[in-house]
C-alpha cells in the first residue's frame, strides 16, 4: 500500500510485484531489508486440539495479533511460525504458553485425616464432583490401607486445569479445618465405646445428624465436620454423651495398698471405702438379694451339709435297740428250754 504496488506470494521464495516500474523497485528495497524468519515448535498430538481452537479460532486470532503465518503439520507434530522478527518472536512464545497450559500433568495432594475423607466422599462424593465440574481436572481418592490410614488426592489433567483444583481444594481443606470440631483425648476403650457394638452408635450419630464422624486412633481423639455448624454441634454433643458414660481413670497406688487389694478378695479396701459412703451410697452399693433359684440351691446345700450330723446321731439308739433284742432274744431261748420238754412228756 506504501508503493501502490500488488504483491502476491507464488512460491516459498517467489513473489511477484505489478505496478509502476520505480514503485515496484522501491517496495523490492522494503522488502530486502525487512528483518524475517521462522521457528519451528514441536507439539504434542493430545495438546493439537486446544492449540488450534473451534474451527482453528486459537491460530487465526495469532496470525492477526502478530501479523505472521502458521502453519500446523499434525504428521510431524510441528507448528511453523514465519514472518518479521519483532511479530515472529511474540507468537512463538504465545504458542508455548499455550502448549504448556495444556499439557497434561498430575498432583497428589494428601489429606490431613480421615474427617476429612469422609466429608468429601459423602453424599456418593458431591464435593469432588463440584470440584472435577467447576476445574476440568479428574480428581480420584487413593488409599494406601483401612479407614484410618492416610488418604490423597489425585489431580491429573491439563496444568492449569489441574493448577485451579488444588487452589480450589486447597481452599476447601482449610475452610474444613476450621469447622473441625474436636472429642479427646481418649483411651481406647473409651473410643471402642463410641463406635459401639457392630458400629451401632456411630452409626446412629452420623445418620441423625448428617455430619462425618470419625476417630483417629494414632491422635487418639474424635473429630466431627459439617457444612452445617448446628449439626456439627449435635453430633459432638453425642460423642461427649457416650464418653461422659464411659470413662475410665487409671491409680497409681502404694504397694501396701496393692497388696491389700490382692489380700483377702480386696476385703481390707473395701471396708475402707465403705467407711466413707454415706447410708444412701453403702446401700446403692450393697449386693442385691439372690435369685429364688439361688437361695434354694443355697438351702440345698446347707441340707446336705447337716445330713450326716442327722444321721450320725439316730444310728446310737438303732445300735443299742439291735444289742437289746439280742440281749432278749437269747433271754427268751433260754426261757423256752424247759417248755419244750414239758410237752415231751
Amino acid at each position: 500500500e506504501a508503493h501502490d504496488v500488488r504483491l502476491d506470494v507464488a512460491g516459498p521464495t517467489l513473489i511477484k510485484a505489478q505496478g509502476l516500474s520505480q514503485n515496484i523497485r522501491a517496495a523490492a528495497m522494503d522488502i530486502a531489508n525487512l528483518r524475517t524468519g521462522s521457528e519451528e515448535i514441536l507439539v504434542d498430538d493430545r495438546v493439537v486440539p486446544a492449540l488450534l481452537g473451534r474451527g482453528g479460532s486459537n491460530l487465526q486470532q495469532l496470525e492477526k495479533d502478530y501479523g505472521v503465518g502458521i502453519n500446523l503439520n499434525r504428521m510431524h507434530g510441528t507448528v511453523t511460525v514465519a514472518g518479521q522478527v519483532e511479530g515472529l518472536q511474540g507468537a512463538a512464545d504465545a504458542i508455548r504458553t499455550i502448549l504448556q497450559m495444556n499439557k497434561e500433568k498430575d498432583v497428589e495432594l494428601g489429606l490431613s485425616g480421615p474427617h476429612v475423607t469422609t466429608y468429601l466422599m459423602a453424599d456418593r462424593g458431591k464435593h469432588i464432583t463440584g470440584l472435577q465440574r467447576e476445574s476440568g481436572a479428574r480428581i480420584q481418592l487413593q488409599r494406601q490401607g483401612g479407614p484410618d490410614a492416610p488418604a490423597s488426592l489425585i489431580i491429573t489433567g491439563a496444568t492449569y486445569k489441574v493448577d485451579k483444583a488444588v487452589e480450589m481444594l486447597n481452599r476447601t481443606l482449610a475452610e474444613l479445618e476450621g469447622r473441625t470440631l474436636e472429642v479427646g483425648p481418649l483411651d481406647p476403650d473409651t473410643m471402642k465405646a463410641v463406635i459401639g457394638r457392630g458400629g451401632q452408635n456411630i452409626k446412629q450419630i452420623r445418620e441423625k445428624t448428617g455430619a462425618s464422624v470419625d476417630l483417629h486412633w494414632a491422635q487418639r481423639c474424635v473429630k466431627v465436620v459439617s457444612d452445617v455448624e448446628e449439626k456439627a454441634q449435635q453430633a459432638k454433643a453425642m460423642v461427649e454423651e457416650i464418653v461422659e458414660r464411659n470413662q475410665h481413670m487409671e491409680l497409681f497406688l502404694g504397694a501396701d495398698v496393692c497388696i491389700a487389694l490382692r489380700t483377702n478378695k480386696g476385703k481390707a479396701v473395701r471396708d475402707a471405702v465403705c467407711e466413707a459412703l454415706t447410708p444412701q451410697e453403702k446401700s446403692a452399693a450393697e449386693p442385691a438379694p439372690p435369685p429364688a433359684a439361688a437361695a434354694a440351691a443355697e438351702d440345698k446345700e446347707a441340707d446336705k451339709d447337716s445330713k450326716p450330723e442327722e444321721e450320725g446321731a439316730a444310728e446310737t439308739p438303732k445300735d443299742e435297740g439291735a444289742e437289746s433284742n439280742k440281749d432278749g432274744g437269747k433271754k427268751e431261748e433260754k426261757g423256752q428250754g424247759p417248755k419244750k420238754e414239758e410237752k415231751k412228756r
